[in-house]
Parts: structure tokens; sequence; C-alpha cells
């Protein structure tokens, strides 16, 4: 289980609450403190009792201004201690708030496929884990890897008309270092499916997984379409070809989609249809409107106007009778329907177009385990408003009131989530039962595993510097299963 709060960007005056939002403070040697408060002003929480949390304050000994965490992977977590004058610098702290990789680093990055990319001194490389060096890539630069390779870029400066300019070739390597793509490509990546492309003078080319080139440089522009298949763009036109450029759906159409359902959104002067997975168009242009197919189903508007559902064979199943619809999520789909001249009504549908839902939300999706609601309900608008969420069961009852800004990363039955409070958020832990876990009152908050860590920010009343620090405490062993309190949410739910 990894999970975290979404990360914040730094600024001034407003957007200090920002750095509020997510700076998470650190630390080197665990030292255990009691602050007097946190976050004081969150009065829905007044009676919280930190010590029952037993959490372990954690000093990192560098001068700082603030600090910044987030989960790195490999059970580290990234952090990034931000000077007076702006700079920064990296390491890594394990769960125990141990810094088991020193902040030293220009740069850091987390780390995918057991490695993490690092700059330090003029020198860029990967490292392990354990902080040991992996593979030195010199003066080139390189970004996380992803699928098993790596960008790798080499920047010179060349002479152009009226002055110089900045040039960046760029190329692949693999998981141990060795060069499957050299820095002579305007752009270059991966697919998920192993098959490499690169662009050369604008144009994209693909490659097997060991470097060899399969196609010239011929298309447009490509991406991945699921299935082992690839969207290309040739000449104003759309297909999919194969990992072998053999091409699949013809290019015949303005747009294709990706597919889903073993099918594929097309496109030809604004009418839609669906090809399978052999370039066959089985279901014709006949739509207006269309999106991608969804748990067998997918919405589509026969006039442009109003919107129904069809199935993987073109059956329309759900009339066309609505003003909006979204894909189907978790087996239930969100529709607004027009009642009246300038009036909506909100309707969750199941595949077959009854009624499931009927607590008034906006719209919900669904989350692993979980179903997340948003809505506005003192307004009764209808439109999509993300800073207010709550938790619904399989059945549309209410969990939570309607409390959250967000509600992220649903893992084993747990979330982060956050709560506004006088312009800032503060995050917490609930479970899928709509009980809080740990309460929404700190700065940041991840989890990996059994161990929590979480940010405070205290201001000194002397001097009104602002502390940033970081605490660890153990997850509890009924974090998943604990039942709310049947007081916590009565007065919030609508």
């Amino acid at each position: 289980m990894k999970f975290h709060t979404k990360k914040a960007s730094f600024g001034l005056c407003i957007v200090f609450l920002a750095i509020l939002l997510l700076l998470t403070a650190c630390g080197n040697t665990p030292e255990q403190e009691t602050p007097d408060t946190i976050n004081d002003n969150l009065e829905y929480q007044e009676d919280i009792d930190l010590d029952d949390l037993d959490i372990q304050w954690v000093t990192l000994d560098i001068e700082h201004e603030f600090l910044r965490f987030e989960y790195a992977g490999e059970g580290l977590y990234l952090l990034e201690a931000i000077f007076e004058n702006g700079d920064s610098q990296f390491g890594f702290m394990d769960g125990t708030g141990t810094i088991t990789i020193p902040v030293a680093f220009d740069h850091a990055n987390t780390f995918t496929d057991g490695l993490a990319y690092v700059e330090s001194g003029g020198r860029n490389f990967f490292i392990d884990p354990t902080g040991a060096e992996a593979i030195d890539l010199g003066e080139v630069t390189a970004t996380p890897f992803e699928f098993g390779f790596a960008r790798i870029a080499h920047t010179s400066m060349q002479e152009i008309e009226g002055g110089v300019a900045l040039v960046h070739s760029r190329g692949l390597i693999d998981i141990s270092g060795d060069v499957i793509l050299p820095t002579e490509f305007d752009d270059a990546g991966a697919f998920e499916n192993g098959i490499l492309w690169a662009v050369q003078d604008g144009q994209y080319a693909i490659f097997d997984s060991s470097g060899e080139q399969i196609t010239p440089h011929e298309f447009d522009h490509l991406s991945y379409a699921g299935e082992n298949l690839i969207i290309a763009q040739r000449g104003g036109k759309s297909g999919h070809i194969d990992r072998d450029g053999s091409v699949v759906t013809p290019f015949d159409y303005d747009t294709v989609g990706s597919f889903s359902d073993e099918r594929a959104l097309v496109i030809i002067d604004g009418l839609s249809g669906y090809v399978d997975l052999q370039g066959e168009l089985v279901i014709p242009l006949h739509f207006a409107g269309a999106e991608h197919f969804s748990e067998g189903r997918a919405a589509v508007s026969p006039d442009g106007n109003l919107y129904g559902f069809i199935d993987t064979e073109g059956n329309m199943v759900i009339d066309p009778i609505y003003e909006e619809a979204w894909n189907f999520e978790g087996g239930v789909a969100i529709t607004i329907r027009l009642v009246a001249q300038g009036l909506t009504q909100v309707v969750t549908l199941d595949r077959y177009g009854e009624s499931v839902l009927t607590t008034p939300v906006t719209g919900f999706f669904r989350w692993r385990d979980t179903r997340i609601a948003y809505n506005d309900p003192t307004s009764g608008a209808v439109g999509v408003n993300f800073h207010l969420m709550a938790l619904l069961d399989d059945d549309g009852n209410m969990l939570t009131g309607f409390n959250f800004s967000d509600i992220l990363d649903f893992h084993d039955g747990l979330a982060v989530a956050s709560r506004p409070s006088n312009y800032t958020l503060y995050y917490g832990l609930i479970n899928r039962h709509g009980a809080t876990v740990i309460p929404t009152i700190f700065a940041g908050l991840a989890v990996d595993d059994n161990t929590i860590v979480v940010q405070s920010f205290d201001t000194d009343p002397d001097t009104g510097a602002v502390r940033s620090r970081v605490g660890i405490l153990a997850l509890p062993d009924d974090a998943a299963t604990r039942q709310p309190d049947p007081e916590e949410w009565d007065a919030d739910i609508v």
C-alpha cells in the first residue's frame, strides 16, 4: 500500500498557502516532541488530543527555510530542503525518519524500476535504493525510467541565424545503462508494449526493444492504443498499426481512438463509429457525438443533442434522452436530463438504463473499492465541483458528508483525504466505511505499508517564523475496518 498527497508549487503571498498544502518536513534523528497546537484553526477538531496519535517528531540537522517530501518508492521518501535563497538540496529517508541517502543532491527524482535519477556537482547519474551509483551519465541528462527505458538528452549550443540556440538531442537507455537509441533524435520514448519510438525532422518511426528500426520516419504522430496496437497519424489521416508497423486500421479516418472493450472510436467528417481489433468498421459512422467504450457501454448521440448508450454490437440499449452522459464506472453512469425549460436533473443509471443511486449528487466516480460523489449541496447547481466530495456505499448511501476537497489514492480500503479550512487544505486518512483513521489536521500526509508520515507547520510566537517538521506514526491495526462514530457526520449528511 503506497499513496501520498499531491505535489504543490512554491510562491509568494497567496501561493504561500499552496506551500502549506503539501510541503512536508522530515528529519535525521528521531526526537519525541509534543506541540502545543497543530492547525488550531480547525474548529471542528478542537478536541483532538495529539498525544493519542503517538507521533514521533523528527528533526533534520540542516539549515532550511522549508521542507517537502513525497513517497519515492522502495520504502523511501524523497526529501527537498529549500533554503532562504531559493536553492534546494535533495535526499531520501525511510519510514522511521532516518536519512538513508544524504540530503546532498542538486536534483533528484523518485525511484522507478528500482533506480532514481539524481544530479550533483555537474554530474548526472542513477542511484539504487542504497544510494550507490548504478548508471553514470556524465553530462547527459535523463528522465525517470518508464516501461524499462529512460530518455536521455544531450544539450549543445548551435549557431542559428541571429545568434545561438540550445539544441537537445534525445535517445533511450535500458535499466542496465546500455544505450538503445543514441542521442541523435528530436525526441524518443517507449510504449508499454515494449515498442520504442523516435522523432527525426518532425516525423515518427518505431523501433523494437533492442533499438532495431521497424518503420521509416513517416508518421506525423504516434501514441499507444492498447491491445498491442498503436495510433498513427500520416498525411492528415489516422489509423492503427501493430508492433511490426503493419497497418491494421486503414488511414481513412480523421481521428482514431484507443481500444476499450475491443472497440476503438473512429471519426470521419464529424460522424463517429467503432472499429474492432482487426480494424474492421463494426459499428457504422452513424453518430454525431460519441465516447469510448467502458464496461460494455458507450455514450452516443445520433443527432448531436441528446445522448444514450450502445453495447459493443452497436445496439441502442439506453434511449438517447439525456442532455449529457459520462462513461460507466463501477456499473453506474452519470447522466443529466432536461426536466423543464432551464431545469435539469442528475440521473445515475445502471447498464440497462435503470436509476440506481438516489443520493442527490452532481456526479461520482469509482475509485477501487468505493464510490466518491461530488456535489454542491447548498446551491443545488448542476456542474462538477471537485471541492466538495463524499463517500457513498454501493447502494448510494452517504457514508460521509460533502466535506472533502479531495479523496486520493484508495488502497486496501484507505485513502488520503483533504479538508479546506481558512483557504488552506489539511490532510488526514479515512477508510472506505467513512471512518476517520487520522484526523485531517496535517499539511501533508503519506502512507507506505504500516507507516504514516505527516507534516505540520508551527509559527514561532516571538519571531513569526514558520517551522516545518515531519512526524512518524504507526498505522492503527483497525484502520481498514474501523466504523465511523455515529455523530461524526450527522451534521454534514445531506
